[in-house]
């Protein structure tokens, strides 16, 4: 996994309000990541210019 690579998001609707989820889609593109501590890391993806999100690295395949 590495920045600039598409994911997909495992079950969107589990991390985002019904509606958001629908408007953003699955897929985005990883622009950063952020480690938490030794085990835990998050990482930032944009599903669109002005939509940008911190989430769990289990919440993405």
């Amino acid at each position: 996994m590495k920045v600039g690579q598409y994911i997909r998001l495992i079950n969107p609707v589990n991390i985002f309000p019904q509606e958001m989820a629908e408007k953003i889609g699955s897929f985005g593109i990883i622009r950063g990541f952020k480690y938490v501590n030794y085990n835990l890391i998050t990482v930032i993806v944009e599903f669109s210019p002005c939509c940008r999100f911190w989430l769990f690295y289990d919440e993405i395949e």
